[in-house]
């Protein structure tokens, strides 16, 4: 039977600070694996096709940009909310140009000007970003993971014998832990990331309006 001696006791508490470390611990790594992982790839890939309507002087419809970044998402199997909204790709299709050893004077000066005549021209469906049903599982399960490994070693660690149904009360344990740290860090984490993600994209606005208007004046 399951007994609640000491040690597992110990467990059970271990796992309530395990769970939102974990959480905490698989987003760190997925912020610092997209650098080379599907979010940088998709990211970048987004800044080609746009770069390549700037080139020909063409402003796409906010179709159009909504077409390019659902299929690059589904190529990349990430969610369309994870690209870079089209102001802040614009801004940095800009500085990589004006930056760029392998780019003409003239060429950087084509895309300079298209951005500042027809920058503020460009539309996208606004996405809220969220965690959707597979990440969410994935991160769920992660947690799960990271709980049960913790929770038997330290039984193990403890000298103390488990039988089939302490693992089976375990791994419930750990699924329904992680499942309930994990609903509670998404309401946190997803209105934060959606907030940063609004007040870059505000930033690159503004930084856009500021260029175009004096282009204008000049």
């Amino acid at each position: 039977m399951f007994n609640l001696d000491e040690g597992k006791i110990v467990s059970f508490l271990g796992a309530l600070f395990l769970s939102p470390a974990s959480y905490v611990l698989k987003k760190t790594i997925e912020y610092i694996g997209a650098w080379w992982l599907p979010v940088r790839k998709a990211n970048l890939a987004f800044e080609t096709g746009v770069k390549f309507f700037i080139t020909i002087g063409e402003v796409p419809s906010a179709d159009e940009i909504n077409m390019l970044k659902s299929e690059i998402s589904k190529r990349y199997n990430i969610p369309v909310c994870q690209i870079d909204d089209i102001y802040t790709t614009i801004v940095h299709i800009y500085t990589k140009s004006i930056c760029s050893e392998q780019l003409s004077n003239q060429e950087k000066e084509e895309i300079r000007l298209h951005i500042f005549r027809q920058g503020t021209r460009y539309r996208e469906q606004n996405i809220v970003y969220k965690t959707e049903g597979a990440e969410f599982m994935r991160d769920v399960l992660f947690t799960m993971m990271v709980v049960f490994l913790i929770g038997v070693i330290n039984f193990l660690g403890l000298g103390k014998m488990i039988d089939s149904f302490d693992i089976i009360i375990w791994v419930v344990y750990s699924f329904f832990s992680a499942l309930i740290f994990n609903m509670g860090f998404r309401c946190i984490f997803d209105p934060c990331e959606e907030k940063r993600r609004k007040k870059r994209t505000l930033e690159s606005i503004t930084e856009l309006r500021n260029v175009c208007r004096q282009r204008k004046i000049l």
